[in-house]
């Protein structure tokens, strides 16, 4: 009887999905614009089920030392089945790190297979505007479950 007790209860545990994410990639792009460095970096968290995927894509402001200044993260979570692939949530968040940066107009929208953030950064000096920049983060999901 204990046999077969375990023996179910393995197979339960085989076969029931579970609540468990693991984190698939992270990687890093860099480049530069206007003085200022920007780095974009992409985390995947694999759902188990197969046919799930969330994940999010940072990019992140840096000067010439490396500090970094602000960032802008767009997550979002996406459903695929091998021929298709859809957005299902997107949100927007920022980060400063340097106070002389102030976060204006953040938003996020989904559209088909992409969440999308945009957000604009201005940097001060005595309460003036000196440089600008406004970026869009964009994550799509292939058919396949890709995150790009």
């Amino acid at each position: 009887m204990k046999k077969l007790l375990l023996g179910l209860t393995l197979v339960l545990m085989l076969i029931l999905p579970t609540n468990i994410n693991a984190l698939e990639e992270n990687y890093n792009t860099t480049y530069y614009e206007n003085g200022y460095y920007y780095e974009i970096s992409i985390s995947v968290t694999n759902s188990v089920a197969r046919s799930a995927k969330e994940g999010s894509k940072t990019i992140y402001c840096k000067n010439s030392a490396g500090k970094t200044m602000w960032s802008l993260t767009v997550k979002g979570t996406f459903t695929y089945n091998g021929s298709t692939s859809s957005c299902t949530s997107a949100s927007a968040s920022t980060s400063i790190t340097d106070a002389t940066w102030k976060i204006t107009n953040k938003s996020s929208s989904k559209s088909g297979n992409t969440a999308k953030a945009t957000a604009t950064a201005i940097c001060y000096l005595n309460g003036n505007p000196i440089n600008s920049a406004t970026k869009t983060v964009s994550l799509k999901c292939s058919v396949s479950g890709k995150l790009s």
